[in-house]
């Protein structure tokens, strides 16, 4: 933790570090204050001292910036310490014995694991195959033993055919950006109208071809208190799964726009992908033949792309949330005022209070409630345009047992095994 707040360390998501742990925040930048709360008590205890009550902590010291790494290790090798097997000391049920760059990741069973004797496979080996349809015939010639990101044009045929494919629910949201800090983009009519124009089931359906579920509002499914979902019985926000033209027409005439009239061409941006190229292509579509908007459509490979939305040199871009953790705070942080992953340039006052207040309430149902009155808040401002609520596609050959993937997208194998 000391490393991550090390700012030469360059770490991301730091603030999940200097926003809950006492001392962190002046550690991290250079100031005297309280010591860092972070201490053993001994051998196998640590001890976090937070700075209020979050009792969902817990789910947060799961996320990668928690990860321990080993400090003699890192002295002697610096920032190569990932670049060699030798060199990359991991605490997981397996260990990296190769690394070919660009091509595969070996790694074997680690007897230092804590629960080694019951890790039972011996070796795993991850292949690097850039192209979703290679990736496809490697798993149908038997190359491979599964992969993930299925090509959308062979989904409907794997569904049909296949007992190897699967959907599996994910806790994650995409919705694509819109820059509030620009015009026409910060009248929440216009926001509200484009929300409005969009035909989530047509997306999901005829494009995505996928199980993924029509979002209306920001927080996805799949958090539960006392066996309520978050999302049971909370407002759709005017959001209709399929498109409310009319009412999305209205909206942009009480804007200024009339049928489109008036309204900049929208420069609508996406990272290089092949499925999102077809959903900003129909969204695209959509907004043409229901407000009349001329939409103009860019690409960039994903580090040049994240770095202008970062920088705000966008007006409506593709992007979403896969939970960090499970739990609905992982998606509340991306719109309070002055975060480093609020991309929107959103800001509310209300807001950004209703947050604080759930981050800190100890009683389960009691922050439920805290967290929808802040959701209630954001989405009367529509400050994105939501999709849909994210599953993920993946094919698996039948003798791979006992593998899992998490509601956070990550796929395990600690207890999977070969059956011949």
């Amino acid at each position: 933790m000391k490393r991550v707040l090390t700012p030469e360390t360059a770490a991301q998501y730091v603030t999940m570090v200097t926003g809950y742990i006492v001392g962190a925040d002046a550690l991290y930048n250079g100031e005297e204050g309280e010591e860092l709360g972070v201490k053993a008590l001994d051998e196998r205890t640590l001890e976090i001292k937070l700075m209020e009550p979050a009792p969902y902590f817990l789910d947060i010291l799961s996320m990668w910036v928690f990860m321990p790494v080993q400090e003699a290790t890192i002295e002697a090798n610096g920032d190569k310490w990932t670049l060699s097997p030798e060199a990359y000391v991991c605490n997981g049920p397996f260990k990296i014995t190769e690394m070919n760059l660009g091509e595969s990741v070996v790694m074997v069973k680690n007897d230092e694991y804590w629960d080694a004797e019951n890790v039972k496979l011996e070796k795993v080996t991850f292949r690097y195959i850039k192209e979703q349809a290679t990736a496809l015939t490697a798993f149908e010639t038997d190359e491979i033993d599964g992969f993930r990101e299925v090509p959308l044009a062979d989904v409907p045929r794997l569904k049909a055919e296949s007992d190897d494919f699967y959907t599996l629910p994910a806790y994650g949201t995409t919705y694509y950006l819109l820059n509030n800090a620009k015009a026409p983009y910060d009248d929440v009519n216009v926001r509200k109208a484009l929300n409005l124009a969009l035909d989530r089931q047509s997306l999901i359906e005829n494009v995505l071809m996928s199980a993924d579920t029509p979002a209306t509002g920001l927080v996805a499914p799949g958090y539960a208190v006392s066996g309520v979902d978050y999302t049971e019985g909370r407002s759709d926000y005017d959001i209709s799964t399929t498109a409310d033209v009319e009412a999305a027409k209205a909206l942009l005439a009480e804007a200024g726009y009339p049928d489109g009239e008036g309204f900049p061409t929208m420069q609508l941006s996406y990272y290089t992908n092949p499925q999102v190229k077809k959903i900003v292509e129909a969204m695209a579509q959509m907004w043409t033949d229901n407000l009349g908007i001329e939409v103009e459509i860019s690409t960039e490979e994903w580090a040049v792309y994240y770095t202008n939305v970062q920088a705000g040199n966008y007006e409506v871009a593709a992007m979403g949330w896969g939970a960090d953790y499970l739990h609905p705070m992982t998606f509340f942080p991306l719109f309070v005022t002055g975060e480093s992953y609020n991309n929107t340039f959103y800001s509310n006052a209300d807001y950004d209070a209703k947050v604080a207040e759930a981050k800190k309430e100890m009683d389960p149902e009691t922050a439920v409630t805290l967290m929808r009155e802040a959701e209630d808040i954001l989405m009367a401002d529509y400050p994105a345009v939501f999709l849909y609520y994210r599953n993920t596609n993946l094919m698996m050959k039948p003798y791979v047992k006992d593998w899992y993937l998490t509601p956070t997208n990550n796929l395990v194998f600690r207890e999977a095994y070969i059956e011949r």
